[in-house]
């Protein structure tokens, strides 16, 4: 047997990155996380992942970019997740959301403007926003 554990069997499968920020502990600053993100503290600043979730009585504030969320606690940013974003009964959200699909459980709170992403991750146009550049447009050819 090798040192420091060459030659010996591998340990279990590891399934997928983890990264937990307890209720005690507050962040500021940018964070690139790989695999699942699990706040219950105070984070303020960028945040991108895979998938993040803010436990009852967490706070985020800054930019969220991730594939799928789950909101217990208070967010308030502009939150961008290409698949599933989920707003259990405890969470707020306060500011813009773009989402694959979306849930909100009763006495879950969102304050802010919405917009549904396409299945390419495309934004949706809504018709007041189509209304609003058709008015904008006739007032540029003229």
């Amino acid at each position: 047997m090798g040192l420091l554990g060459r030659g010996t069997k591998k340990g279990p499968k590891r399934k997928k990155d983890f990264t937990f920020i307890g209720d005690s502990c507050r962040i500021e600053g940018s964070l690139n996380v790989k695999g699942e993100l699990v706040i219950n503290g105070t984070v303020e600043g960028a945040i991108r992942c895979d998938t993040v979730s803010a436990g009852r009585g967490s706070r985020i504030k800054g930019k969220i970019k991730a594939r799928n969320a789950t909101f217990s606690g208070a967010v308030e940013c502009q939150v961008d997740v290409s698949e599933h974003l989920a707003i259990m009964k405890t969470g707020t959200v306060t500011g813009g959301i773009s989402y694959g699909t979306l849930s909100i459980e009763k006495g879950g709170i969102l304050r802010g403007k919405s917009l549904k992403l396409d299945s390419k991750g495309s934004k949706v146009v809504s018709l007041d926003e189509i209304d609003i550049l058709s008015h904008a447009t006739k007032a540029i050819k003229e």
